[in-house]
């Protein structure tokens, strides 16, 4: 079955909570967690409530969530006990969240450069991985919008307001700047009906 989105929420606070924890030189922090040396590894995990005294794999499972242990309200001095288990972060979010920072602190650097990996690595990776979700997707009956998708409903919508507005395309750019042609940033696929994809990471062996 598939989760309904508005049940998974990932405050903003408990990523900003982690930021120290996964971006432990700050700007001049380069390399994956793979190349870090243990105690990284160890800090992250324990930020994220997770055993760091055993030997790691990347398939550390959470703790469940003592049911008499009262909620808090979210805040700066949020722990991964007071969240309740659809607002925690796993390993896995956890350093995707991490490259993503690493990125946003240096805009100029290359993948490469953040020694984040081969940019055609990188790149090659990513499809595989849409590709795969694609073909899941597809096997179990779910409909959704790829980015072409998506791309031509944004164009139609876009031409129809141009239209409403009695503008043709020169006119409308004259009048109301380059942001009406440019479509915003839009998911790898969309799910139709309020479906929602979760990450589920699991030992194989």
């Amino acid at each position: 079955s598939w989760p309904n989105p508005s049940t998974h929420h990932i405050p903003l606070e408990e990523e900003i909570r982690l930021i120290p924890f996964l971006i432990h030189w700050g700007k001049s922090e380069r390399g994956m967690m793979k190349d870090q040396p243990p105690f990284r590894l160890e800090k992250v995990l324990r930020a994220l409530g997770e055993d760091s005294s055993a030997k790691h794999s990347f398939k550390t499972r959470w703790k469940g969530h003592d049911p008499r242990k009262p909620r808090t309200s979210i805040g700066m001095n949020t722990t991964k006990a007071d969240l309740i288990p659809t607002q925690r972060i796993n390993l896995i979010q956890a350093l995707s969240l991490r490259r993503h920072h690493l990125k946003l602190l240096n805009p100029g650097l290359s993948m490469s450069a953040l020694r984040l990996g081969n940019e055609n690595d990188v790149r090659d990776a990513a499809l595989i991985f849409e590709q795969c979700v694609e073909i899941y997707l597809k096997s179990q009956g779910v409909e959704f919008w790829t980015e072409e998708d998506q791309r031509k409903m944004f164009e139609k919508s876009r031409d129809a307001q141009i239209e409403a507005m009695g503008f043709n395309g020169v006119e409308a750019r004259k009048k109301l700047g380059h942001r009406i042609f440019k479509q915003p940033p839009t998911p790898d696929f969309m799910m139709k009906d309020n479906h929602c994809i979760v990450l589920s990471y699991t030992d194989s062996r």
